[in-house]
């Protein structure tokens, strides 16, 4: 009886032994192929929801970068801003720069503000400017980057390009907006459970980084380390252009469960994590059930062999029902993935190694126009047909070409809808490396428009923008190509600069409107004189240049030229006006004038001017003399560059004499220029220094030096009430006329009534509202108003009499031939008779004999100028010469 319960307990507690390492056994896998299961089920699920936030991310900024281009790049805006540059204050200049950027698409949430080429602000609209809490810097096609201001904006900058003057910018224009998939996927992140978040960050410098707020921690967090416990954290990774799934500590030293990837190649990072505590607590709670249950089974098996097989059956049972609870769950978890998925508006792919396609959400199903059961478990080359190698692996040639950093970038390749019909598409794929086999996630992009776009942007990179001719970079390129096809088939290649005659004038009188449909005029005239290979371009303003490839004869490039200058010299009939306009062209011919593209537009730009300096309306074949010219003309203006450095001006007066009494009123100021290789004469520096605008800053020095000159004279009780200065039509044009004239009398303490300013009369009629202001407020200050060369021009009297005008000087070469021409008699006369009636005394220049002088003392002139009284002479000279002829020296 001993024995029977001996053995029976021995079995008894064998059979328990037994069944609880089986039961232990079987828990331990249990536990473990179910952490497994849990584990890749999470790094899928965090993985492919990482790439759709990435992508929603990519397409915010891309889709921000793409308004502000086309902000800097519209050509209503520009205009609008060019006339806001020249009018600030101006409201209307205002709402028309307002009503332009609102014309441009998508720029309705923007805060754009548009300022100056020196930084000072011009206008402001849309959302007003805010202080950053935290900036990240993005890399992208503008400089970009991202802003948290009481939530996440975009901001751009942009120089905005001047395309009339190549290599200068209208200003600047700093765009923001708000971005609200930032601030959803970030302070308002509601995925993954409780403590789901998704971060994006910046690197600052080796060891930092600037995040924007997140769902746990709401508030910017700049300066935040890149490791942890000496362990990267995921986003070092993600910043450092790493993409996967890890389980390790975050920021906050917890435990969590993490996807990382860089957000394509903006330099920003993105990160999707959860606690493990929250994502593996169901599994947390079975093992705390499991746990009972293998000790009860162990207690059970003693029972085993008699009655107690009955609940284990149950318990069988119950483990099965939570099996299926388990998968329904799994279920439940992918429809909410494939709804993720759905919803991101970028399409998305997961393709298997196979290359058949296993997801395929809606915006790729609109993308190709093809239905889920027509796409999944089917080759992807359907829908890009050349995403597979030669041996069959699909997309394993975008992410392993030899470059770890390529990996997850957007290439371009050729899409097929379902009709056939290619697109291009942006395609960005990450390698998902599963337990049981390896993913491709691509997301794909539809870029027909941005492609579109940017040949408009390449088109416009190539070619003037008013015209639509070539503009300079295309003229180098295919000059150079003609140059090398002449070099080997032994031709000659002709170069034409052409510059409009008078455009100037044109342009000015009538408006840049009118100037700019002449323009356009003008380059369709060039264009239907030349053959199919021909290139025209606009050089700029009213320059073009022409460039005749495959010549055999010189005189074929010479009856181009004739025929372009009969065409543009042709009337033109804009706005119901007819207008008149020449040309000055000059040619260069390869390889006689030059044997590379620099040298052949030089020298054609050379015989250019040699031809306007022969009366315009003609061309010139460049000669090496031109050059010589050229390099003389080079050394003038260098040397005149440093005349007044160098103290080498100088002043001479000349008397103005009455001729009742034949007293000296006044003098006029005549400027000399002494270097050291000897005297220049004015009639050669002056019009340099005219086109150089070398005479503005020339022109203030004689100002200054004749006002302190005649303050010297006053001290020596010189007799002469008035010193005059030559103002040039640069000077009369520059802005601050005014203020240098009152500063010159200021420094030498001079009344004004002592200073007199002479213009020319073209200079009048160049542009008589401006001429009529400008004088006005001189002749208020007291100085006298004198027109010089009067009767060369073709002044209107109706204009003339509105000016505030004092005296009038009859130019010399009608003085010249007085006494023997009966013309310049009866001109010299009626300009006398004119100038009184309009309340204007009359000086007469050039007066070298007593004839003249009887002559213009008879018709009632009333003062003269010239060699009869006295050559121009140094101010002291002149004292001496009026005192010893007055008898007071």
């Amino acid at each position: 009886m001993f024995f029977h319960s001996v053995q029976e307990r021995r079995i008894t507690l064998s059979a328990a032994l037994v069944l609880a390492l089986l039961a232990t056994i079987t828990g331990v896998a249990s536990w473990w192929l179910t952490r497994s299961q849990t584990e890749a089920w999470v790094a899928r699920t965090l993985e492919l929801t990482l790439a759709s936030h990435v992508a929603l991310v990519e397409r915010e900024v891309r889709d921000h970068e793409a308004v502000v281009a086309a902000l800097a790049q519209d050509p209503t805006v520009r205009r609008a801003l060019v006339r806001l540059l020249r009018a600030p204050d101006n409201g209307e200049a205002q709402a028309a720069l307002r009503r332009a950027v609102a014309a441009v698409r998508g720029s309705e949430a923007y805060g754009l503000h548009f300022a100056d080429p020196a930084g000072r602000p011009l206008a402001r609209f849309g959302l007003p400017a805010a202080d950053s809490a935290v900036t990240l810097p993005v890399r992208g096609t503008l400089p970009t980057w991202v802003e948290w201001s009481e939530g996440p904006r975009l901001v751009s900058g942009v120089d905005l390009a001047d395309a009339r003057v190549p290599g200068t910018t209208l200003g600047t224009l700093a765009a923001s907006r708000p971005a609200p998939i930032l601030a959803g996927l970030t302070l308002g992140y509601r995925g993954l459970g409780q403590t789901g978040e998704f971060a994006l960050c910046a690197a600052r410098g080796p060891d930092r980084m600037d995040c924007l707020p997140l769902r746990l921690t709401p508030r910017p967090l700049p300066g935040l380390p890149l490791h942890a416990d000496g362990q990267p954290l995921p986003m070092a990774r993600a910043l450092a252009g790493e993409a996967g799934f890890v389980l390790t500590r975050d920021y906050r030293r917890k435990e969590v469960a993490a996807a990382f990837a860089p957000v394509g190649t903006t330099g920003l990072g993105a990160v999707l994590k959860a606690d493990t505590a929250e994502l593996f607590a169901p599994l947390h709670g079975r093992l705390l059930y499991w746990l009972p249950l293998v000790l009860g089974l162990v207690l059970l098996g003693a029972l085993l062999l008699r009655w107690q097989v009955l609940p284990l059956v149950r318990q069988v049972l119950v483990s099965e029902r939570r099996a299926r609870a388990m998968g329904a769950s799994l279920a439940e978890s992918e429809a909410r993935s494939r709804a993720v998925l759905d919803s991101v508006d970028q399409g998305i792919l997961v393709v298997n190694s196979r290359g058949e396609v296993e997801t395929y959400n809606f915006a790729a199903q609109r993308m190709f126009g093809h239905a889920p059961e027509a796409v999944l478990g089917r080759s992807v080359s359907q829908l890009i047909p050349h995403v597979c190698g030669e041996k069959g692996a699909c997309f394993e040639r975008l992410v392993e070409s030899g470059d770890a950093t390529l990996t997850g970038t957007g290439r371009e390749m050729t899409g097929l809808r379902r009709d056939g019909t290619p697109f291009p598409l942006e395609i960005h794929v990450s390698r998902l490396t599963c337990p049981r086999q390896t993913l491709y996630v691509a997301a794909v992009r539809d870029i027909s428009e941005r492609k579109a776009q940017e040949a408009r942007m390449l088109h416009l990179a190539h070619h003037d923008p008013l015209t639509g001719l070539a503009n300079r970079t295309l003229l180098q390129d295919r000059l150079q190509q003609a140059i090398l096809r002449a070099a080997r088939a032994g031709d000659h290649v002709g170069v034409l600069f052409m510059d409009l005659d008078h455009f100037k004038t044109i342009n000015d009188s009538l408006g840049h409107q009118v100037g700019d449909r002449l323009l356009k005029t003008v380059a369709n005239r060039i264009a239907g004189c030349l053959r199919e290979g021909d290139t025209v371009a606009r050089q700029g303003g009213d320059e073009f240049i022409v460039v005749l490839p495959a010549v055999t004869r010189f005189e074929d490039v010479g009856m181009v030229a004739s025929k372009i200058l009969a065409a543009v010299s042709a009337p033109y009939h804009i706005d119901g006006q007819e207008l008149h306009t020449g040309a000055s062209i000059g040619v260069a011919v390869y390889p006689e004038d030059g044997q590379d593209v620099d040298t052949l537009l030089r020298h054609a730009d050379t015989a250019m001017y040699y031809a306007k300096g022969t009366g315009r309306s003609n061309y010139q074949f460049f000669a090496p003399e031109m050059n010589r010219a050229a390099r003389e003309r080079l050394q003038l203006e260098t040397s005149l560059r440093h005349a007044l450095d160098r103290r080498e001006f100088s002043l001479e007066f000349q008397p103005i004499v009455a001729l009742g009494d034949n007293r000296a009123r006044g003098a006029e100021a005549l400027l000399r220029w002494r270097p050291e290789r000897g005297p220049v004469a004015p009639d050669r520096f002056i019009p340099v220094a005219e086109e150089t605008g070398l005479i503005v800053p020339i022109g203030e020095w004689v100002l200054r030096e004749a006002c302190a000159q005649f303050r010297s004279w006053q001290a020596r009780e010189c007799p002469l009430s008035r010193v005059v200065v030559n103002l040039s039509a640069r000077q009369f044009a520059h802005r601050n006329l005014v203020s240098v004239v009152r500063r010159a009398l200021d420094e030498a303490e001079l009344a004004p009534e002592h200073l007199g300013l002479e213009i020319t009369e073209s200079l009048l009629m160049a542009n008589p509202v401006e001429a009529i202001r400008v004088l006005t407020l001189l002749s208020d200050m007291g100085i006298q108003i004198s027109v010089d060369d009067f009767g060369t021009g073709y002044s209107s009297l109706s204009y003339l009499k509105r000016f505030p005008i004092h005296k009038i000087k009859i130019d010399r070469s009608f003085v010249r031939d007085l006494a023997t021409d009966p013309e310049d008699a009866a001109i010299v006369t009626a300009i006398i008779a004119m100038a009184h009636s309009l309340d204007c005394s009359v000086v007469a220049e050039g007066v070298e004999t007593e004839e003249q002088l009887t002559f213009l003392r008879e018709r009632g002139c009333d003062e003269y100028q010239g060699y009869y009284f006295s050559r121009p002479l140094p101010g002291a000279q002149l004292v001496e010469r009026l005192q010893a002829a007055s008898g007071t020296g």
